[in-house]
């Protein structure tokens, strides 16, 4: 968190999870930034990170899911970096901080 402070960021996590269950996980590992539930995925489905029976490089147990991103969206609400991850793949701090360095 003190990377994204320090370049005055605001994180926020979006889950497929229900209110609940994301209430239960923020107050367990003490998270300080809102997590969002998207259950039915509607947010992924509208920035195209939603995975179904088409989407390459994804197996069965992921379909109906979103696909783990990250998304720097500029004051004007616009999209101005994103990484698309597959499965597992997730980015290194470095690359985030980079990331933001660049774009914002």
């Amino acid at each position: 968190m003190s990377e994204f402070e320090k370049r005055n960021v605001k994180l926020i996590a979006i889950a497929k999870d229900s209110t609940r269950r994301l209430i239960k996980m923020k107050e367990k590992d003490n998270f300080s930034f809102p997590i969002i539930s998207d259950k039915g995925g509607k947010i992924a489905k509208s920035y195209n990170m939603f995975i179904t029976e088409t989407t390459a490089g994804h197996d069965d147990l992921q379909v109906n899911n979103a696909i783990p991103a990250k998304v720097l969206v500029n004051k004007n609400g616009e999209i101005v970096w994103y990484y698309i991850g597959a499965k597992e793949d997730r980015p290194s701090i470095e690359i985030i901080t980079d990331a933001i360095d660049k774009y914002l």
